[in-house]
């Protein structure tokens, strides 16, 4: 198991860019530009997950209303299998509900059954699918879409 006393969770800013970049191209799937990152930072809620000073991850939320999207989650290639998704997105999920927001959706790539088993550990149901979404240098991949209820638990 690993030690989490030292994970914090805290808002992006733009001299976290880089970091975030590198992170995401490290990543592979479907990575954005630079300037969308930028975007996300400047108007959408980034939040980082640190492992003392080192970030192991981001996730992305826009929120509408009172409904919120998960637009991305990822921890570093060299952080992954240490729960640390599932504290990441626990914390986005604490903060969302003190915002006011009712649901969360997300779309997942259906071959991604390790984020479809955090998403389902943490509350989330599949409600729909999105045919030939993901553009994958194997061809087209379908999207599925999770939704969470703020009301039923956080």
């Amino acid at each position: 198991m690993t030690d989490i006393a030292d994970i914090t969770v805290r808002s992006a800013t733009l001299d976290d860019l880089d970091t975030i970049d590198g992170i995401e191209q490290d990543a592979g799937f479907n990575p954005r530009s630079i300037s969308q990152l930028q975007y996300s930072i400047q108007n959408h809620g980034v939040w980082l997950l640190l492992r003392g000073e080192t970030m192991a991850g981001f996730a992305v939320c826009q929120t509408v209303l009172d409904e919120a999207e998960l637009l991305n989650i990822v921890i570093a290639a060299d952080q992954q299998g240490k729960r640390l998704g599932y504290r990441l997105l626990s914390h986005c999920l604490q903060l969302l509900h003190k915002q006011g927001m009712v649901t969360c959706l997300l779309e997942v790539g259906e071959g991604n059954s390790a984020a479809q088993a955090l998403y389902k550990t943490l509350g989330f149901r599949a409600i729909g699918v999105r045919k030939n979404y993901y553009q994958l240098a194997s061809g087209k991949q379908d999207a599925l879409i999770y939704q969470y209820h703020f009301t039923s638990q956080v």
